[in-house]
């Protein structure tokens, strides 16, 4: 009787072990090997780690997606709360129209929405450069798709990459902004009033009021970027290659390109192992120290 109670779970247990543990225990083993896909694996410790650590393009790509993560919660998350405060004071018909008018994008694969954007953003007949020339405004028009200098001098991190988390945050933006909606319906109008009629302002009602009872939709939103932000790999894949010469690739391109491209599948096997790590020290300090 006592055991019974474990059946029920026993199912999931099985598909999480075969889907999510098995694969990740066999890619830790790999990370400590050397294999081509053709000879059999060969023991090297952790030379495989020491390798990545010192190859340009594996520290490119780590700069690149700590870009991700960062531009990500500023776009998709900052603005997401923004707008949700804006659309939370329309009236319900606005509400609706606005919802839909945000949400469409997020029901789009993220490997339509790279296809859009292609569209949009290459040079001939792209949307952005055409639309540029119909205003005259032809010495604006660029290939936006190979802009390959820093966003900042001191930087690596190209303005392509900017472009591409643009790209992947008109996508998640819906969401986000769903979900703070929500939270913002779901606390009492009675705090608010009561903090108005103390003397507060807007500013301090939402600094102290809504802000802290939002935590709990703060803290979903801020895990959910995070995460998929650190293995981004389709949007940049899909409309760049990770190119012009791997100045937009990310962690998750430089492990397939290390795995699938040049054969080095101990390289890319620590790489994941070196994504699956960071991404949760990264999530759970973030997480953290906003729980706090």
């Amino acid at each position: 009787m006592k055991l019974s109670k474990y059946l029920y779970i026993f199912p999931a247990f099985i598909i999480t072990f075969l889907v999510l543990i098995l694969p990740a225990i066999y890619t830790i083993f790999l990370s400590f090997r050397e294999w081509d896909l053709l000879m059999p694996p060969e023991w090297v410790g952790f030379q495989n780690y020491l390798d990545i650590v010192q190859d340009p393009i594996f520290l490119h790509s780590f700069s690149n997606s700590i870009a991700w993560i960062i531009g990500t919660l500023a776009i998709a998350g900052g603005l997401a709360l923004f707008l949700a405060t804006l659309i939370n004071s329309c009236s319900k018909k606005a509400r609706i129209l606005y919802v839909i008018i945000f949400v469409a994008p997020f029901t789009l694969s993220p490997t339509v929405v790279s296809q859009i954007w292609i569209r949009i953003l290459q040079t001939s007949p792209g949307g952005i450069n055409s639309l540029l020339r119909n205003l005259g405004l032809e010495e604006h028009i660029t290939t936006w798709l190979t802009l390959t200098n820093p966003i900042i001098p001191i930087s690596s991190v190209p303005v392509l990459t900017l472009i591409l988390i643009f790209v992947y945050s008109w996508n998640l933006l819906g969401l986000n902004l769903l979900l703070f909606l929500v939270g913002l319906q779901s606390i009492p109008a009675y705090f608010k009033e009561a903090a108005k009629l103390d003397g507060a302002n807007h500013f301090q009602v939402f600094y102290h009021i809504t802000l802290p009872m939002l935590k709990p939709v703060t803290l979903i939103v801020i895990a959910n970027t995070i995460i998929n932000s650190w293995r981004m790999f389709d949007i940049p894949w899909v409309v760049v290659s990770g190119g012009p010469s791997r100045m937009s690739e990310t962690l998750a391109i430089t492990m397939y390109r290390q795995s699938f491209n040049l054969f080095r599948t101990g390289q890319g096997a620590a790489i994941a192992v070196f994504i699956g790590i960071t991404g949760t020290l990264i999530s759970l300090r973030w997480l953290r120290g906003f729980a706090q």
